[in-house]
């Protein structure tokens, strides 16, 4: 190995400001111990490989003395911290895997849009091309995020606009035009990994002498246009180009969307794809419903997916999600029962909704909201899944399971004493039941209610009754040995019990 990193990245700002409020930045916060973090206003990730330790050891070395020598002065370097090893390397590189979800997270109406996305130039002139870059997004007041590999001169920008606001879109071509010829300037490319599709009509430009090499293989396999048409190069100069501000976006339909129905749902509106439910790894807790069917609508995005297109359809029709809810609190349930029950019969002779298609999908949540925990953009499945199923059941009749099962809550207290014990048990062993319960309400294996109850072996243990007047003729240090414990179980629900050891 020479002297040369192996890797060099750069994480801006935005996105560094946003990994502090990640549950990433708990593996990460001891490489920003001893610095300001808060007013950084970017890193650079710097990585070395070597074939033995010592050359390890040298060519970090090397980099930290230059890094000495630089500190303080205005512009260069504000400190660094250095990660020693697989494990350590791994959690800085998973923050800077994670930068496009990271980005997904931003508050507000406008979000990051990757329109500028991916520029090359070469590493030699991209500080000065991130400061034109810069400028420019300044100048239209605009926040954004930004990352890269510098030592490819690639660079991820991503400016935050409201796609639903026509006037924002404007600015995409007015940005675009002026980032094209910045990178025409610095002699570099529009596109250095991807994205070339929707900003197909620079591919003159940038190809030069080579687009009509790439007409060429586009006639040769694909002579009729058929194959992705307008897209990086087409059969003759006669067939248009898709223009960057010409092609569909998601605020087109989201545009359609009513703004009652956006905000009621919110939690699944700002799902921007970045796909991190997409999870394999067993040992990860990310959308369990997901990891045992593999099939895209069990999962957080497709789920989002799916309540953004049916308070569209619903968007269409003249209804917003936030008036039928709250006529829904306003219903009288019995009468209300009528025209629901008449609906689900209509649904069992197989009449069609869109709806029930984004209940299936719903169906299969655990609510373990660990998409809460792990999305990049925090979608909260439990969260709309309740919303959605509050007007959904408002339509249609809910299963008698549902509310046997909810029963549960104030029928086994009652159940633990006797004589019930002895029949709920009896009744739980019953091969009939068992057959009900699995089929009719779902429920398999119902455990049977333990004959000990809590107060007496509490009582036979020396466990005193709390009251206030008791606790407060405890000495200072009877407390400091004392334990109260709320019982919520065996028909004493409520009641404090206190015990203390003999002194």
């Amino acid at each position: 190995m020479g002297e040369r990193p192996s890797s060099i990245e750069t994480i801006g700002s935005r996105v560094l400001a946003l990994a502090q409020n990640d549950l990433i930045w708990h593996s990460l916060s001891q490489c920003f111990q001893n610095d300001d973090h808060d007013g950084v206003a970017g890193i650079n990730l710097v990585e070395y490989t070597a074939d033995t330790e010592a050359e390890l050891t040298e060519n970090v070395n090397r980099l930290i003395g230059r890094l000495d020598t630089l500190a303080g002065l205005p512009g260069e370097c504000t400190g660094y911290s250095i990660a020693w090893g697989n494990q350590e390397v791994e959690k800085v590189w998973a923050m800077r895997k994670k930068a496009v979800g990271l980005l997904g997270n931003t508050q507000g109406e406008a979000r990051p849009v990757a329109f500028v996305e991916d520029t090359a130039v070469p590493p030699e002139n991209l500080a000065d091309f991130i400061m034109d870059f810069r400028a420019v997004l300044d100048r239209e007041g605009l926040s954004y995020g930004m990352f890269g590999h510098v030592d490819a001169g690639v660079l991820h920008v991503r400016p935050a606009l409201d796609m639903k606001d026509p006037e924002q879109i404007k600015t995409v071509r007015r940005i675009t035009d002026e980032v094209v010829g910045l990178v025409q300037q610095y002699g570099g490319l529009l596109w250095g990994e991807h994205g070339k599709g929707v900003r197909s009509e620079f591919s003159p430009a940038f190809f030069g002498d080579l687009y009509p090499e790439l007409q060429e293989i586009k006639r040769a396999f694909d002579p009729y246009n058929q194959l992705n048409p307008g897209k990086i190069a087409t059969t003759n100069d006669q067939q248009p180009l898709l223009a960057i501000d010409a092609v569909p976006t998601r605020g087109d339909h989201d545009r359609t969307i009513p703004v009652a129905s956006w905000h009621y749902q919110s939690d699944a509106m700002y799902c921007n794809g970045n796909g991190a439910c997409f999870n394999y790894d067993p040992n990860d807790a990310m959308c369990p419903s997901w990891k045992g069917t593999r099939e895209r609508k069990h999962s957080p995005k497709g789920r989002a997916s799916l309540i953004r297109e049916w308070v569209r359809v619903l968007g269409e029709k003249g209804t917003n999600t936030q008036d039928l809810a709250q006529a829904e609190h306003r219903r009288l349930p019995f009468l209300h029962w009528f025209p629901r029950a008449w609906k689900t019969l209509r649904q069992r002779q197989g009449q069609y909704d869109f709806s029930h298609e984004v209940y299936d999908s719903m169906a299969g949540c655990l609510a373990c909201k660990s998409c809460t925990g792990q999305c990049p953009v925090k979608v909260d499945v439990p969260e709309f899944r309740a919303r959605f199923l509050h007007l959904y059941y408002g339509r249609y009749l809910r299963p008698p399971k549902d509310y046997f099962v909810g029963s549960l809550e104030f029928i086994i207290p009652l159940m633990s004493r006797q004589p019930f014990r002895w029949v709920y048990n009896s009744l739980m062993s019953a091969s009939p039941v068992k057959w009900l319960l699995e089929h009719g309400a779902g429920m398999v294996d119902s455990p049977h209610i333990h004959h000990h109850r809590l107060a007496p072996r509490l009582d036979k243990l020396g466990v005193q009754w709390a009251s206030p007047s008791r606790l407060l003729e405890l000495t200072q240090a009877e407390r400091r040995r004392s334990v109260v414990i709320a019982a919520g179980a065996g028909g004493d629900s409520g009641q404090a019990l206190w015990r203390h050891p003999a002194l």
